[in-house]
């Protein structure tokens, strides 16, 4: 893994500018260039419900 920054993540409507981001050198599990993970920085401020049964993640912010 390599830590590093994004230029910016848009979740829906949200946009957020340079969030972390944790990037896979080798041994991703998808077959992308890129792949990694986004994590508490970007999520933090968001009440996270994963609804496995439609294959979605629903972020709600606080208030």
């Amino acid at each position: 893994m390599r830590e590093g920054r994004l230029p910016q993540l848009r979740l829906g409507k949200l946009l957020i500018e340079q969030p972390a981001a944790s990037f896979f050198l080798e041994g991703s599990p998808v077959d992308a260039p890129l792949a990694g993970h986004i994590g508490w920085e970007v999520l933090k401020d968001f009440r996270v419900t994963f609804d496995y049964s439609r294959k979605r993640m629903i972020l709600e912010r606080f208030k």
